[in-house]
């Protein structure tokens, strides 16, 4: 997956994991399953940081195949945090975490425990992208996604955050040209323009409290 050339900036990575980290904006994007774990979270992450200002932090898989042995839960311990992603929670005011989950329902699931932040996207994407279920009560959410663990990192900033779990056809990319990054296409790029919006609104409202 992979014209990135981040390298790794913590030391005790797994062979064939990298982690990169921006501090910038108050609001905080995530991609703990980039590259080749959870295929095309990472590039709609760097297009959402790229287009709003965003912070950005990514864990990310850069094997040629057999990433999802370097898949790690979304939920650490303390001690399971690298100085890079400590740097960026001590840094933002409120998260946003970008997987994708391999259902076969075309259904985005809207988790956290920001859930005005979860409804507000699911209001926002309904209307621009109505043919996907847009799912942000926490019931209706699938156990395992629903990203409200008090440890799950997307938690851990003041402002809590929303875990965003996309299906395959959100998570298309393309890569046209040699040795240009990755771009998010079709309907994926429809949900990074979204996703950006809520961003900037996001952004906003953290500028006023400061």
């Amino acid at each position: 997956m992979g014209r990135y050339s981040d390298t790794p900036v913590s030391s005790g990575l797994a062979a064939g994991a990298s982690e990169f980290v921006k501090l910038a904006g108050p609001v905080g994007i995530l991609a703990l399953h980039g590259g080749g774990i959870e295929p095309g979270t990472e590039t709609i992450a760097r297009f959402v940081a790229r287009k709003t200002g965003a912070s950005l932090y990514i864990y990310a898989g850069r094997l040629p195949r057999g990433n999802l042995r370097l898949h790690h839960p979304s939920p650490y311990h303390d001690s399971e945090l690298t100085a890079a992603l400590r740097r960026f929670l001590d840094h933002v005011q409120l998260a946003i975490s970008i997987h994708g989950h391999g259902r076969a329902e075309e259904t985005v699931f809207l988790g956290g425990l920001n859930h005005p932040l979860a409804a507000r996207l699911a209001e926002v994407a309904r209307g621009a992208l109505p043919r996907y279920g847009w799912i942000s009560d926490p019931v209706a959410i699938p156990l395992g996604l629903r990203g409200r663990h008090p440890r799950n990192v997307v938690n851990l900033p003041p402002d809590r955050g929303v875990q965003i779990e996309l299906p395959r056809s959100l998570r298309e990319i393309r890569t046209d040209a040699e040795g240009r990054a990755p771009e998010p296409t079709g309907d994926a790029l429809a949900f990074a323009q979204v996703l950006s919006q809520l961003v900037e609104e996001a952004t906003a409202t953290c500028g006023k409290r400061s």
